[in-house]
């Protein structure tokens, strides 16, 4: 997902604050006493994933910001509501911290009771960007998104499809499509983890997954799952020979999500402003960016918690009517 010039040049100025900072304190400066000696790491996903992995590359800078043993804690289901749950009721002494994402505007757009700026202490809202991928087990003869909507269209609720659960954007990547395409009846199957999607197609006991490249992408180059269309607005840098699925049909469509880290309510803004200030560092450091680029992942520029709270009514807005259009409701 290209970023607009605006956008650009966010970046580059908190990158550039970010190194000036470093030269000003030192390469990598640490707070003289963080008030605990260990912060968890809520990740709403099943170990072995995508977001997993994101999160403990994370989660093993910021323990050497911080300088601090930080450790990630799983706590997958429920599209990411049982992790959010987790983290708004823990203590706010700054033993806690989590991964949020555009999931949980979804759910709370389908009737969750969730409110991301009103329940949480944003530390980067919008830390980075991915894009998803529908793929089908390599046996099939499925060799392209069409060849998969035709067999949908022909076998009416016959197949089968999952995605990371419920209001996830692996979930709202398919759904959007239907909204384009006539026809396509598929028993959606929702799991607690795109990994686990991708894991039961390996197995063949799911027909396609709509879910997360990182997550999805070790069984397709493993060779077991084909691939067949991605969802952003351009290719996928680790997936080059694969389409959009604008490229496969339907002009227009893009479709990414965000994640970002969060804090329980009540964190005080120091401890607030100390994560945050890290945070930035951590997403200016080449390496971790390389990381990001590699997992087919984008860096976002920095925003205020106000600036995140105006964007998230915007689209709150926007996802409730989708989530009307689709007629989508929590189980």
């Amino acid at each position: 997902m290209p970023l607009d010039p605006a956008r650009r040049r966010a970046l580059t100025a908190m990158v550039g604050l970010g190194m000036a900072a470093s030269s000003r304190l030192g390469a990598q400066p640490k707070p003289a006493r963080w008030p605990v000696g260990t912060v968890r790491f809520m990740a709403p996903v099943p170990p072995g994933g995508g977001v997993d992995a994101f999160c403990r590359r994370l989660a093993d800078r910021l323990a050497y910001h911080l300088g601090v043993n930080v450790i990630v804690d799983n706590k997958a289901g429920a599209g990411g509501m049982i992790g959010a749950q987790a983290l708004a009721t823990s203590a706010a002494d700054g033993s806690n911290i989590g991964y949020l994402h555009i999931g949980h505007l979804t759910l709370q757009a389908m009737g969750a009771k969730i409110d991301v700026p009103r329940d949480f202490v944003a530390l980067v809202p919008r830390f980075s960007a991915s894009g998803f991928v529908i793929a089908v087990h390599a046996d099939t003869p499925y060799k392209t998104l069409a060849d998969l909507i035709r067999a949908i269209q022909a076998q009416p609720g016959k197949l089968n499809w999952g995605s990371g659960g419920i209001g996830t954007p692996g979930q709202m990547t398919f759904e959007t499509l239907r909204l384009r395409v006539p026809g396509l009846d598929a028993q959606y199957v929702p799991y607690k983890g795109a990994i686990d999607a991708a894991n039961a197609v390996a197995a063949k006991s799911l027909d396609f997954v709509s879910g997360l490249i990182s997550a999805v992408q070790p069984q397709i180059l493993g060779g077991r799952l084909r691939a067949l269309a991605v969802s952003g607005e351009t290719r996928a840098a680790q997936l080059p020979n694969v389409p959009t699925i604008a490229e496969s049909g339907y002009p227009g469509f893009s479709l990414v999500s965000w994640g970002g880290i969060y804090a329980p309510p009540k964190l005080s803004a120091e401890l607030a402003g100390t994560l945050r200030a890290a945070l930035v560092r951590i997403g200016a450091e080449p390496e971790f960016k390389s990381y990001l680029e590699a997992t087919g992942s984008e860096l976002l520029p920095a925003e205020t918690p106000e600036a995140f709270a105006a964007y998230y009514k915007v689209a709150l807005a926007q996802q409730t009517e989708l989530v009307k259009k689709l007629d989508l409701k929590l189980p």
